[in-house]
């Protein structure tokens, strides 16, 4: 359908806009859901039970959703007409994100008491 060219303009930067607008929506609700993985156990619980990852380990969580984010790419690539929903990508990545936090903040409460624990030893 014809449309004049000053609304054709506007149609054309739309269509330039729509997918960087896309992937910066995306990426803020993985951060944001990140963070609210990261601050709530119960969050992370039943995230983690959802996508069915067992709780324990931080870098064991963190394999088992680099694990499944590998296996779902994987399916992407060979079922390009019937990939897995969106969402659970979304999960899986906020997961790691989010594990990944835990871990660092994890190391540097350990590292924090290692120098009294490495003192107390050698008394």
């Amino acid at each position: 359908m014809p449309v004049a060219a000053h609304i054709q303009a506007v149609l054309d930067r739309i269509d330039v806009e729509v997918p960087s607008a896309y992937r910066a929506a995306r990426r803020a609700h993985v951060i944001d859901s990140a963070g609210r993985y990261e601050a709530d156990p119960a969050v992370r619980a039943r995230t983690l039970r959802r996508i069915g990852i067992a709780d324990g380990d931080h870098r064991a969580v963190i394999a088992a959703a680099r694990q499944r984010l590998a296996i779902d790419t994987l399916l992407r690539h060979a079922r390009p007409f019937d990939p897995p929903p969106p969402v659970k990508r979304w999960s899986l990545l906020s997961v790691w994100i989010g594990e990944r936090r835990l871990l660092r903040q994890t190391l540097a409460v350990a590292r924090r008491f290692a120098p009294r624990q490495l003192a107390m030893a050698a008394e």
